[in-house]
């Protein structure tokens, strides 16, 4: 279910980004069919992967966040950033009310390394 929801979004991307299957296999450095096979959700791209696509995509950060998620990779980096990129992945959430709970989340993670 996570591969069709995340091979969904690469598509959206894909077209946002005005190229075919086709190109997009060329700029990630992967075949057209698994670029199909991606987008149709039998196939999950390995984390490596999913980046040349993001690249590919020219995807911005927020939606790189929701790729990666909709893929069921954690995002890296330190906690705050893993909650952000975990919330701007919810569909629910405006972007002002996603921001205003990581700078929330960003506080009490600055309180709670320096006690």
């Amino acid at each position: 279910m996570a591969n069709r929801d995340g091979g969904r979004l690469l598509a959206q991307l894909r077209q946002k980004a005005a190229i075919s299957q086709a190109d997009l296999a060329s700029r990630a450095g992967i075949s057209r069919s698994m670029v199909a096979q991606i987008e149709t959700g039998e196939r999950k791209p390995s984390r490596k992967m999913l980046q040349a696509l993001r690249q590919a995509v020219n995807a911005s950060d927020q939606d790189a966040d929701r790729l990666f998620t909709a893929f069921d990779f954690i995002p890296t980096g330190q906690t705050p950033e893993q909650v952000a990129a975990l919330l701007r992945a919810d569909k629910n959430l405006s972007s002002e009310q996603v921001e205003r709970i990581v700078s929330l989340v960003r506080e009490a993670y600055e309180r709670a390394i320096n006690e």
